[in-house]
């Protein structure tokens, strides 16, 4: 059963009491400050903004189809945490499904591994940094082999995009 706005936003107001009661009950004003305030307008919007480039970068650009203009991340355990908070490394879910709450991704992630292309685009990607196997890409070996084709090629509307050919030669998509 879906929340509604009016329940959702007394859970915010509800949450956002009690945290403040207990910041004034324990006298903490000046650890909540520096712990909680100023990284979320400092190393939280950095994080933020790596994740973005993460799930993104360079796709938009390149590629016209739906499904490739995003990606999951599948970094190892302290990546995903820094960099996946609420199940944000099932990107490519969120893209495809926007209404689905966090909370579910992971649950409809499994379902769309049913799907061949959503599988095979799935298979071939690593974390931001840190890779499962050694053939997934990250989004460092991924930039790196786009920005190397870019600079040789010239832009034919009829070529399938880079996205397209990555994933015809990828061995783990071609086993997915």
């Amino acid at each position: 059963m879906p929340i509604s706005v009016t329940s959702d936003r007394i859970m915010f107001a509800a949450t956002w009491i009690v945290v403040l009661g207990l910041v004034t009950w324990f006298n903490i004003w000046l650890e909540f400050l520096l712990f909680w305030i100023v990284p979320c307008f400092t190393t939280y919007i950095a994080i933020g903004w790596c994740a973005e480039l993460a799930e993104h970068y360079p796709l938009p650009e390149s590629e016209n189809k739906r499904l490739l203009m995003t990606r999951n991340r599948h970094g190892w355990a302290v990546e995903n945490f820094l960099f996946g908070r609420h199940y944000d490394r099932y990107h490519l879910v969120h893209h495809i499904f926007p209404t689905i709450p966090f909370y579910n991704l992971k649950r409809a992630h499994e379902v769309l591994l049913e799907d061949p292309s959503y599988r095979k685009w799935d298979a071939m990607w690593g974390g931001i940094f840190t890779r499962r196997h050694p053939e997934e890409e990250t989004l460092i070996s991924y930039v790196r082999k786009y920005k190397d084709e870019i600079s040789r090629e010239e832009r034919d509307p009829n070529r399938p995009s880079f996205a397209q050919r990555i994933l015809l030669q990828h061995p783990l998509a071609q086993g997915a």
